[in-house]
């Protein structure tokens, strides 16, 4: 009789600790199917910089990158992130582009031609607001490239 209760007792513990496990990570993780679709998304904050060219959120943002992410975002997929949080709207360019004697870059182009990487909102080296959306391979028509 006793043996029969334990194993009954432990039957109904290993299915109360999967259904909690799932139901954390269906809460968690958008990969698993949003319970409540806007939920997520209403929380979490807007990406601060574009997304074009950035596929890989992590070379950033992973566990080790300049800007961590939380723990609870582990070994979720690039895919995922935009998911809850939403990319800024591409600003067209300014129509007066190009600009004469706009400053020349203090490096060269090659091995730098991601701008975004370090220049824009929220990175190491901000650029003006009027910047805003404008893509990396249209710098140079203002700013002259210094030759390494």
């Amino acid at each position: 009789m006793r043996e029969h209760y334990s194993n009954q007792l432990a039957a109904v513990t290993g299915v109360l600790i999967v259904l909690v496990a799932m139901a954390f990570a269906a809460l968690q993780s958008p990969e698993l199917g949003e319970l409540s679709p806007g939920a997520a998304m209403a929380r979490a904050q807007a990406v601060p910089h574009g997304v074009e060219g950035r596929a890989q959120c992590s070379r950033c943002h992973g566990p080790r990158g300049p800007v961590p992410y939380p723990v609870r975002h582990l070994g979720w997929s690039n895919p995922s992130c935009t998911r809850c949080h939403a990319p800024p709207v591409p600003a067209a360019p300014a129509a007066d582009l190009p600009r004469a004697g706009a400053a020349p870059l203090p490096h060269p182009v090659l091995g730098y031609e991601a701008c975004g990487t370090c220049h824009g909102p929220g990175e190491m080296l901000p650029y003006p607001d009027d910047h805003k959306g404008r893509p990396d391979d249209g710098c140079t028509q203002c700013h002259p490239a210094t030759e390494p």
